[in-house]
């Protein structure tokens, strides 16, 4: 827990009296802020989530006395303490009921004129732990990072899938390192795809709607390796990060195909070439293949490999059968829908062959421990278990589950390890700097490095995630989704709706236990309202569409045949 200096005498009284006034410079640290919102004044009533040993720490002046009080989730309110205020800033700090991850509902009675300089949690540390001898531990070496375009975690082999979707996957994961769950920030391409190159949210970067520009002063993980002296370059299969959008910020070569199978094996032919090519530098290869994203249409050998020979409808993988299905909105056990699973799981066994045979033609020409790959995607894919096919409007899991495999040969990497504690996509840039021993650019980023999980993969880092699916000027009035995740438990809003999960015995999300926990709700919902009353960034420029990008973009369902953006109809529209 974090601590700050307390005199002897102080220490006396607090044993005394239960509370430590002191006039501490500077003040004190604490991990969860419930400070009142500006213009507020007088006492505090917020719910919080806390982990472990914890107290809530008090620092403020003012006439009168505090009081602080605590409920938990049974309804049992416990007496923390009192503070008698003064002229000069004093604190105090209570301990709070319980241990184990708890919501506790905080109130603190105060006079109107208080003055608070501090009020908060000072929680147990999360487990960080060190990163053992990981940092740097790939300096110098070729970086791929390979992202299939909508691929859902439930539906790859190394998450349980009973189709063998994904054998190339598995063998990538037996020789590095499985996040069981990582998640994307949101569920569509644009936003995701600068998360994972800025290591920021789409709030904070500002890439929301179709044909938006990266603002100037956002640093990339391309521009990273090529100001360390690397060779960058990034293959594109999808139109909507064309070079346009400056989301080729700091590499050398960005090139942009169009959608087809043939392109995606051109695609990943140049891929090889490029491994195999002597530079005398090392490489950073970016390689966005479209597969396994709609329309779900492989060659003819990957469609048939799990589609039930003796269905008879009319369900081909196309865009127009996405469409179709979120109009009439069929149970997701009805025939049309596990067909199109069955084509889309066809497309993942597809782009899982290319990838794992391009590695294994690199790897038997050059020494695979000159080579760092990460496999991932930007988002998942539903298919109607909450209302909606495909992409783009929802942030349940079945939309923002994805696979991530680290794999080092080699290097310190715990062969096969799974790390079991939730991560981001926005952790694969810092995680990539801390293995390659490369310095941070000076900007804010949301994401982390998870060398420390991946030393001691059954650690705790424990920590909020944030989600958001696409806003309302971009999805035409449909509403916002938002949710927080913490710990196991899942909060997820719209305007007008929130529902809670226990994803550790609920992962398809099909238990709302928001009345059934309303502590934990609330607690989580004013979490979830913190980080959204910090804003939205808004200062991303417009670019206009190349040539022929609208018809790509309506082929993968992003524009309509008049060129209007898009999205999945929301469930409850």
């Amino acid at each position: 827990m974090r601590r700050f200096a307390i005199s002897c005498a102080l220490a006396a009284a607090l044993a005394a009296s239960g509370c430590a006034p002191t006039e501490p410079d500077p003040q004190p640290t604490v991990d969860v802020s419930i400070l009142p919102r500006a213009g507020a004044t007088g006492g505090v009533d917020r719910a919080v989530v806390v982990h472990g040993e914890a107290e809530l720490v008090l620092d403020a002046r003012g006439v009168g006395e505090l009081r602080a009080h605590a409920t938990d989730e049974a309804g049992e309110t416990h007496e923390l303490g009192s503070l008698a205020l003064g002229d000069q800033f004093r604190v105090a700090r209570f301990a709070l009921p319980g241990d184990g991850d708890r919501p506790l509902a905080i109130r603190v009675d105060a006079p109107e004129t208080v003055q608070w300089r501090t009020l908060g949690v000072d929680e147990e540390d999360p487990v960080e732990g060190h990163a053992g001898d990981l940092p740097g531990s790939c300096a110098g070496r070729n970086v791929v990072v390979f992202l299939a375009d909508s691929l859902a975690a439930r539906h790859t082999t190394i998450h349980g899938y009973e189709r063998a979707t994904t054998p190339g996957l598995e063998q990538l994961a037996a020789e590095g390192v499985r996040f069981e769950a990582a998640h994307s920030q949101t569920s569509w391409t644009m936003p995701s795809v600068t998360s994972l190159f800025t290591a920021q949210t789409q709030e904070r970067h500002g890439m929301l709607r179709m044909n938006q520009q990266l603002p100037e002063g956002i640093g990339t993980l391309a521009q990273t390796f090529k100001d360390a002296g690397y060779k960058t370059i990034g293959l594109i299969q999808n139109g909507i990060i064309w070079g346009h959008t400056r989301l080729d910020r700091g590499f050398d070569e960005y090139d942009v195909r169009r959608e087809g199978n043939k392109v995606s094996e051109a695609i990943m032919q140049k891929a090889r070439d490029l491994m195999l090519v002597d530079r005398g530098r090392p490489l950073f290869l970016y390689v966005h293949l479209t597969p396994p994203h709609q329309p779900y249409l492989p060659p003819k050998v990957y469609s048939n490999e799990f589609v039930d020979p003796e269905y008879d409808g009319e369900i081909t993988g196309s865009i127009r059968d996405s469409a179709m299905m979120n109009h009439y909105r069929p149970e997701p056990t009805h025939p049309d829908v596990q067909h199109m699973q069955a084509l889309y799981d066809g497309h993942i066994k597809y782009v899982d062959d290319m990838i794992a045979s391009t590695m294994h033609q690199v790897w038997e020409q050059s020494p695979p421990e000159d080579w760092l790959v990460v496999v991932t995607s930007d988002h998942g894919e539903a298919f109607l278990q909450h209302g909606a096919q495909g992409h783009n409007s929802q942030v349940y899991q079945e939309m923002v589950h994805i696979p991530l495999v680290v794999t080092a040969p080699g290097s310190p990497l715990p062969l096969g390890a799974e790390v079991s504690a939730p991560v981001s996509l926005l952790d694969v840039g810092p995680t990539l700097r801390a293995l390659t021993g490369l310095p941070a650019h000076d900007q804010v980023e949301d994401g982390r490095s998870l060398l420390p999980l991946i030393a001691q993969p059954d650690r705790d880092l424990r920590r909020p995630f944030f989600f958001s699916s696409r806003y309302p000027k971009e999805m035409a009035g449909q509403p916002t989704w938002t949710a927080v995740r913490l710990g196991d438990y899942k909060l997820l809003r719209t305007a007008d709706k929130v529902e809670l999960y226990d994803l550790a015995n609920d992962p398809e999300e099909t238990r709302d236990l928001a009345a059934e926990l309303p502590l934990r709700t609330r607690a989580m919902a004013e979490m979830l309202d913190e980080w959204r009353a910090g804003g939205v960034r808004g200062d991303a420029s417009h670019a206009e569409l190349p040539a022929g990008a609208q018809a790509e973009l309506q082929k993968l369902g992003y524009v309509d045949s008049e060129g209007n953006d898009i999205a999945s109809p929301d469930a409850d529209q």
